[in-house]
C-alpha cells in the first residue's frame, strides 16, 4: 500500500485550482476566441481625480477595460465616459460603447470598446476630467 503525503495532495489541489481559475495569470484562448489579457498592468493618473485602467480581455469583438475614478474634492456628477473616453489603435479612435456613469466621489465599472482584433499596443485618452486636461495612458 502507498502511503501519500497530505501536504503533497493539498499542494497539488491548490495548483490546480489555481490554473483553472487562472490565478496564475496565464493567457486563455478559447474556441469563442475571448483572450484574457490580465497580464497588462494597471495604469494610474493621480491628481484631484485619481483614474486607474486595467485591459482585462478581448471577446467577441469587444475589448474590456476596467476603470476607476476616484476623489474626495470634486463631484463627479456629469461627466460622460463615453465622450470623454477614447482608444487609440495605430491611429484609429474609438469611442467606447458602453461605460460606468459617474456620480459622487468613488466610481469604478468596465468600458467596452468595438474593435476587430486584440489590440497590442494601444492608447487611451481621457480628456475633460477635473485637474487634467487629458490623460494618457500607454501599453
Amino acid at each position: 500500500m502507498v502511503k501519500i503525503n497530505f501536504m503533497y495532495v493539498l499542494i497539488g489541489l491548490v495548483i490546480i485550482f489555481m490554473i483553472i481559475t487562472g490565478v496564475l495569470g496565464l493567457k486563455v484562448l478559447k474556441g469563442d476566441k475571448r483572450v484574457i489579457v490580465s497580464d497588462l498592468e494597471t495604469k494610474t493618473s493621480e491628481g484631484e481625480v485619481t483614474v486607474d485602467l486595467t485591459p482585462k480581455e478581448f471577446n467577441g469583438g469587444k475589448f474590456y477595460v476596467d476603470i476607476g475614478v476616484n476623489t474626495h474634492s470634486v463631484d463627479l456628477n456629469g461627466f460622460d465616459l463615453k465622450e470623454l473616453v477614447k482608444l487609440d489603435i495605430n491611429g484609429e479612435v474609438i469611442k467606447p460603447i458602453s461605460a460606468p456613469e459617474l456620480s459622487g466621489h468613488h466610481n469604478s465599472g468596465t468600458l467596452i470598446f468595438k474593435v476587430e482584433d486584440k489590440p497590442k499596443n494601444f492608447v487611451i485618452k481621457i480628456k475633460g476630467l477635473p485637474d487634467t486636461n487629458e490623460r494618457i495612458f500607454e501599453w
